[in-house]
């Protein structure tokens, strides 16, 4: 889904603090894009987060920023169709479950369709499990389950863990378009003011 928004300036306002500046404009003007592409991104995670009963972080890697480069002088805020791990939809479970319990519980969301509402369910999954793996230097946290129809301990003599797999939920991108608007309209609120301060903060530069 794209987006264009659209913001007024009135150039009268600021013609002898642009003429000050010269060729510094375009400076003033990536800074003032890419705050509000920040502030932007603010505004619509907490939100979606919400609306995917997941967690802000879960969300906040997922939703990226293509900053404003001094030649494109434009910022993309945009979703990863990548889906988060199941781990961050509030699952619980016994942890370490050594192959007992009941599985994980999570609470699944759903777009409602057409009239854009969220539905959440509550969903087991009867033979995954909670466990820390090695990742990246520390361990991570996730909901997996073992390759179907294996045991839990491998052939002697070594007796290794038999592969295991990572369980994942919905992609962040589906929620992230339908609350669009919210960042569209925070950007077109604060890309102004943010102008504004960029080309004054230029001016003290250079004075």
């Amino acid at each position: 889904m794209a987006e264009l928004i659209s913001v007024t300036i009135n150039p009268a306002a600021w013609d002898s603090a642009l003429a000050k500046l010269g060729r510094d404009v375009g400076t003033a003007a990536m800074r003032a894009i890419n705050s509000t592409a920040t502030s932007a991104k603010a505004a619509i995670v907490p939100v979606v987060a919400q609306d995917m009963n997941s967690t802000e972080s879960a969300t906040d890697r997922k939703v990226r920023i293509r900053e404003a480069t001094p030649s494109t002088l434009s910022a993309m805020l945009y979703a990863s169709r990548g889906r988060v791990p199941l781990i961050a939809f509030r699952a619980t479970g016994p942890n370490p479950s050594r192959g007992r319990g009941n599985g994980v519980t999570v609470t699944m969301p759903a777009l409602g369709g057409s009239s854009g509402l969220v539905t959440r369910t509550a969903v087991n999954f009867p033979h995954a499990f909670l466990a820390r793996v090695p990742f990246k230097g520390g361990r991570h946290l996730g909901v997996f389950e073992r390759r179907l129809g294996a045991n839990r301990r491998g052939p002697k003599p070594n007796r290794s863990q038999l592969p295991i797999w990572q369980r994942y939920g919905p992609a962040v991108s589906a929620f992230f378009e339908a609350r669009l608007p919210i960042a569209v309209a925070r950007a077109t609120a604060v890309l102004p003011g943010n102008f504004a301060q960029e080309v004054q903060a230029l001016i003290a530069q250079s004075a």
